[in-house]
């Protein structure tokens, strides 16, 4: 059954895959979302990346080795300088890095690694979570793998779907991306599922409506995701939330466009322990709806491309009510003065992430005067938003001094402004500038020194060259890299100098170390 020979072959395969990270950006920003869609996925990938980051500075190099308790194959330490002069074969690596290979793995490549032996084998069946890009028979999947507890497809075929699911009962966690011929049968059968925590289906845009489901005992989900259903009514989404029970602690309904007030102002008794809410580009709902929701104690709420006069009672009420409200997210379309934005949320206490995009205005009412009454502030984002200018920029520096998130992408910013909120914000620890044409080498050298505990930069579409760059082999905790060109010279001394590098992104090539 062992064959070196076999092993170096799937080997080479398993490390020549290394499209599988790219094939799932192209699937996550690719065809169905808009430009703004791409940034609102940023934005949010980016706020649930901070707290990490933020505990990652605070390793010291000496890292405690307690998560090496699978290297039971390595006892003595010291060896491991030795391993260069080990050979290639799947038996000589520890079981914790072999789980990290196995992800990569497409499907045939991974039945084909369960017939070298039984340790392999095993290592599969214990997964048990499984990302599959690409079109393959989930009826084999289903009969190969025992046990199967998350599934992440992409564009997922109905039938083979409905066997898989049929034949792994202990499903807790499924994730479907991009699915249009899911319909009210594929859903029923998800919605049975006796462990069922995590359920997304976006995208399904041709059968799925939700009123077609059958009378079954509601399950304990806590995350669902119907993103792009946009043939779900207010019925259907009242006969999906009747499925659940009273614990559902997340709900995203972005660009479920028939939904009204009527079933919004139900969620707080369909889903009265709700915290996250995202309702963006649900353009029937209107503040007469979103008041309703001020029962709940919600923690997050996500608000992008609705019309910000026609919400803002509702947002307003919210505020008052929603003492606990720490993320709000929204873009405008029309002009909106910091005025109206400020009473909105004059009574956020605990808002600490703030998103406004593409909010339009003139220089004398503009977003960059925001005057919150918010003292836990630590992220905001004012991509595209216009109105700045030199009494705005103090004015903004004056006010926001302990920001760590910074997305100013798409705005006409130039280095001496730059300058001046980075030294009023030494604590930033990631700085989105894409877009902003303005900005140079003269305030990107002076980032090691301003904001030494910057961990990622979005330099793409700013008119930096490599010489600017290489100054952040001089930032300590700088992990992330985004940029337009970057030599294979710069790239490499960024990789020697950069000991916490993780990636370099650059001219639509991302790189892993």
């Amino acid at each position: 059954m062992e064959s070196t020979s076999t092993e170096i072959t799937l080997l080479s395969k398993i490390f020549a895959n290394s499209s599988t990270e790219e094939t799932l950006q192209e699937l996550e920003t690719g065809k169905h979302q808009d430009k703004e869609d791409i940034d609102y996925f940023e934005d949010l990938n980016n706020l649930e990346n901070l707290e990490t980051l933020r505990n990652l500075q605070n390793l010291d190099d000496s890292n405690d080795l307690e998560d090496l308790e699978d290297l039971e194959d390595l006892d003595d330490l010291e060896d491991l300088e030795d391993l260069e002069d080990l050979p290639i074969r799947l038996d000589t690596l520890p079981i914790i890095i072999l789980r990290q290979i196995f992800q990569l793995l497409g499907p045939e490549d991974m039945f084909n690694l369960g017939l070298v032996n039984h340790r392999t084998l095993n290592i599969l069946h214990t997964l048990s979570s499984w990302s599959f890009t690409e079109q393959y028979s989930l009826q084999k999947i289903a009969a190969n793998l025992k046990v199967i507890r998350r599934i992440d497809l992409s564009v997922p075929d109905p039938q083979g779907l409905y066997t898989l699911v049929r034949s792994h009962p202990e499903l807790t966690c499924v994730h479907l991306n991009y699915c249009p011929y899911i319909s009210d049968k594929e859903l029923d059968l998800l919605l049975s599922l006796p462990l069922l925590t995590e359920l997304e289906v976006s995208h399904a845009d041709k059968y799925l409506t939700g009123s077609g489901l059958g009378m079954k005992e509601p399950r304990a989900l806590r995350y669902l995701d119907l993103s792009g259903c946009n043939l779900i009514t207010d019925f259907g989404l009242e006969s999906i939330l009747n499925k659940c029970r009273k614990d559902l602690k997340s709900l995203k309904l972005r660009e479920c466009m028939k939904l009204t007030d009527k079933v919004i102002s139900k969620l707080s008794k369909l889903c009265p322990a709700i915290s996250l809410l995202d309702i963006s580009l649900c353009n029937l709902v209107t503040g007469e709806g979103l008041a309703s929701l001020a029962s709940l104690d919600l923690n997050t709420l996500i608000l992008q491309s609705l019309n910000f006069p026609v919400i803002q009672p509702g947002i307003l009420r919210i505020s008052k009510q929603c003492r606990n409200l720490e993320t709000i997210y929204f873009s405008c379309s029309l002009e909106v003065s910091p005025e109206d934005i400020c009473h909105v949320l004059s009574s956020c206490s605990a808002l600490k992430h703030l998103f406004m995009s593409y909010c339009r205005s003139s220089e004398a009412s503009s977003p960059w005067r925001l005057d919150l009454n918010s003292p836990l502030l630590r992220s905001l984002g004012l991509r595209g938003c216009s109105g700045l200018d030199e009494t705005s920029i103090q004015s903004f520096s004056n006010k926001h001094k302990q920001l760590e998130f910074l997305d100013i992408s798409r705005v006409n910013i130039n280095d001496d402004q730059l300058i001046q909120i980075m030294s009023s914000n030494p604590g930033l620890e990631i700085l989105n500038l894409s877009g902003c044409q303005s900005i140079t080498d003269k305030s990107i050298l002076c980032v090691p020194k301003l904001v030494p505990k910057l961990g990622e930069i979005n330099l793409k579409g700013t008119r930096t060259s490599n010489h600017g760059i290489l100054t952040l082999r001089s930032a300590r905790f700088i992990r992330v890299i985004k940029c337009d060109h970057l030599l294979a010279e710069t790239r490499q001394i960024l990789l020697n100098e950069c000991p916490r590098i993780q990636r370099i992104e650059s001219f639509f090539h991302a790189e892993m170390f």
